[in-house]
């Protein structure tokens, strides 16, 4: 839906419209869920993110160029776990405290052992 006011020179409609598109779509993503995961790649090594939409970013992952470059040594094998959350502050906050955790922590998370 865009907004248009016929009294501003050409071109303000569309910047207008522009800007109410993407401040409805920042206020769907932030009523999204959000989900922290982690990636287990082929030589064992565990990747934490953050995403809205876990399919996409996993296939982000998978293409080298718009993936985290994490990913360009080690390819992603599968999701060992995610958590869904309310927020993307809650999402950050708990991928921060997942990313604090030791291997062997974050092991027992994944096996459901925390």
């Amino acid at each position: 839906m865009a907004i248009t006011i016929p009294k501003l020179p050409i071109g303000k409609e569309t910047t207008i419209a522009l800007n109410v598109e993407r401040a409805k779509a920042k206020a769907e993503a932030n009523s999204e869920h959000w989900e922290v995961y982690i990636i287990e790649t082929t030589s064992g090594k565990l990747y934490t993110g953050i995403t809205t939409n876990l399919d996409r970013r996993l296939n982000d992952h998978m293409q080298q160029r718009k993936g985290a470059k994490f990913f360009r040594f080690s390819s992603p094998k599968s999701i060992v776990f995610r958590e869904s959350l309310k927020s993307k502050s809650e999402a950050l906050k708990r991928e921060y405290a997942i990313k604090q955790l030791t291997r062997s922590e974050k092991l027992k998370l994944i096996n459901n052992e925390a």
